[in-house]
């Protein structure tokens, strides 16, 4: 299965990325997500609009599977991502900070949940995250994923490996 993890930008904002720009640092959480994803099963991109501008239409297509992750600040890129990729009937999964935050507020019309197919909630495992790619290769997704509080705590080798180091300052 591939699967695209995207790191949002305001939505507000378009960043075109000018020539030699960079950020900072690469969105350490989804290159977690990715160490927690079993490299014999899964093909695995990383997109951080902050770095490498609003995420395209023909970049979404390559995936089945498009992972969100951001705080509040870029809430509006989530949802404009999640929107562009449900359009392209891709499963979209929401998480992090302010889906964790937030996810049972009404937003205008719809709750949060409702903008993703599935939406993790809390800390993500290595066992619940196997758990709902399994769910959604068999198109049985749960709406809310949560870790049990008898998973305990682990330690996930960031994949770096995933990481253009022309974008960021200091890519590892």
């Amino acid at each position: 299965m591939k699967i695209l993890l995207v790191m949002p930008g305001r939505g507000q904002i378009i960043c075109d990325n000018p020539k030699g720009f960079r950020s900072l640092l690469p969105p350490s959480p989804l290159l977690e997500v990715a160490g927690m994803t079993s490299r014999e099963e899964h093909e695995v991109r990383i997109w951080d609009e902050l770095a490498q501008g609003q995420i395209s239409a023909e970049t979404l297509d390559w995936a089945e599977i498009v992972g969100i992750s951001g705080l509040s600040t870029s809430h509006f890129g989530a949802l404009r991502v999640a929107e562009l990729a449900r359009s392209r009937n891709k499963k979209v999964i929401g998480g992090g900070m302010h889906v964790t935050g937030l996810y049972q507020e009404k937003g205008g019309t719809r709750t949060l949940a409702e903008c993703y197919d599935a939406i993790v909630v809390g800390r993500l495992t290595s066992h619940l995250w196997s758990q709902l790619l399994w769910d959604a290769e068999d198109n049985r997704l749960s709406r809310v994923y949560q870790a049990d509080h008898s998973d305990s705590w682990e330690f996930v080798v960031p994949r770096h490996d995933l990481v253009d180091f022309k974008h960021y300052y200091f890519p590892a």
